[in-house]
This record gives structure tokens, C-alpha cells and sequence, in this order.
């Protein structure tokens, strides 16, 4: 399989806001299954890597939106890998209408693991049936992997993790994190980026305490454990960069 790996779909009346955007959640769960998708029809999906004792978990995205798809759209997903080295592999997207035009675009990083014991491992030879493209990039600044920020976080309300959030490796939907973050924005935001580290894996019935920092049209929010004085390591931690809407 050479070159950008494409799947077209449409946009669902169910994946939509109450002004018929497509919602941010349901714009990462599109672009999660083109990675999925990419692995099935490249020999190497999620069933045999699962026999194999691997699977591709992903660590951080950073991710630019000029403008949300809509209702109804025709919309083309693509993906591509630029680059493995040893447990980590890149992997970009883009969603286009049918005119061409750029809706969305990520650049992301992906790590190899081992099931057994929940560790990286390098990525193997079997692997590269995805294809390795240095050459193809995307035509936005996304900034950097690492979330920095200075200030006083404010906790909210606990969050306790039920079994919808849940995917079938048994923890939370990377994609719930943001839909649950997005709760902390105004209610006529608009994310025009966002960018995503994801350190640990929730589970049924884990507590989660939301703590937020907010810096004009920039909302920074992060999941701790409800132990966090012996357990400090954030679930999760975004950038929400965003515009009311006009």
C-alpha cells in the first residue's frame, strides 16, 4: 500500500451538535477508525495484532480545524505514517469535502505495546505493511507534543468512569477524554485546535478529577486521580484553543 490511505464517509445526523456540526468527539472517533481501518486493509488489524500480543496505542495529537464538517457532508478521511523508530510510530490525517477543501488536519504519535506486560516494545518488521512516508506532511503548524502550562488549576467535580465510556480493549475511549473536557468551554465555543497527551489508561469504575486553567480563548484541562497526592501522574491533559461562536 503506497502514498495516503483514504476511507469517504458521511457525516451522521447522530455526530452532530445542535447547529449540525460535526462535534469534536465524533471527529476524533472518525479519525481513530481511518487508523483502524488503514491496519485491516494493510493485514496487520487490530484481531492479529491482538494474537500477536501487540497493539497501537496512541500518546498525543495535535489537532487544527478551519472548519468543522457538517451535517449531511461527504468528507474523505486520510492517513499515512511518516516515520516509525523503535516503539513509536508517526501517523498524520486529514479530512477533506468533496470540493478538496481542508477541514480538518493531525499530526500524532502511536505506541507499539506489548499486552503481556504493558510495555513498549519496537515496532516490527510486519508493521511497515502500512507504508513509511517521509515525503507527505500537512500543510498546517500544529505545535508542539508536550502540553506546558503555568498556573493554578481548579478542580471540579469528580468524574466516576462508566462502562459507555469504555472501547473494547477495556478502557476509556481515547476520544471521551475530549468530549468530557469540552464540558469545561462555553457553551458557544467553537475548538479551532487542540492539542492532546494521553499518559495513562482509565478504567470501570475509576475516579477522575477534572482540574482546569483558563487563559482568555485557551482552555487547559487534565484528569488526576482522586489519590493524587501519592498518585500525581495526570490520565490526560489538553490545549483547547477556541472562538465563540458568530
Amino acid at each position: 500500500m503506497t502514498g495516503k490511505y483514504r476511507y469517504d464517509t458521511r457525516v451522521r445526523f447522530s455526530e452532530t451538535d445542535e447547529d449540525g456540526f460535526m462535534t469534536p468527539f465524533a471527529l476524533l472517533n472518525n479519525l481513530q477508525d481511518c487508523a483502524t481501518f488503514h491496519g485491516e486493509d494493510s493485514g496487520i488489524g487490530v484481531e492479529r495484532n491482538r494474537k500477536a500480543g501487540h497493539a497501537w496505542m496512541i500518546a498525543d495529537m495535535q489537532l487544527v480545524i478551519p472548519s468543522f464538517p457538517r451535517f449531511n457532508m461527504h468528507i474523505s478521511t486520510a492517513t499515512w505514517s511518516p516515520s516509525f523508530r523503535g516503539p513509536v510510530g508517526r501517523r498524520f490525517f486529514e479530512v477533506t469535502d468533496a470540493d478538496g477543501r481542508m477541514l480538518a488536519a493531525a499530526r500524532s504519535n502511536w505506541v507499539f505495546m506489548d499486552l503481556k506486560t504493558g510495555m513498549p516494545v519496537n515496532v516490527t518488521e510486519e508493521q511497515l505493511a502500512y507504508g513509511v512516508h517521509p515525503e507527505l506532511d500537512i500543510p498546517f503548524e500544529t505545535g508542539k507534543r508536550k502540553i506546558l502550562v503555568d498556573g493554578d488549576w481548579e478542580k471540579h467535580r469528580r468524574i466516576r468512569i462508566r462502562e459507555e465510556y469504555l472501547d473494547a480493549n477495556g478502557h476509556m475511549n481515547n476520544a471521551q477524554y475530549v468530549r468530557l473536557a469540552r464540558v469545561y468551554l462555553p457553551d458557544d465555543a467553537v475548538i479551532g485546535s487542540l492539542r492532546v497527551m494521553w499518559k495513562r489508561q482509565a478504567m470501570l469504575h475509576d475516579i477522575l478529577i477534572p482540574e482546569v486553567i483558563e487563559k482568555e480563548s485557551t482552555t487547559y484541562v487534565r484528569f488526576m486521580s482522586e489519590h493524587a497526592d501519592t498518585d500525581p501522574d495526570p490520565y490526560f491533559i489538553c490545549e483547547l484553543s477556541w472562538h465563540h461562536r458568530a
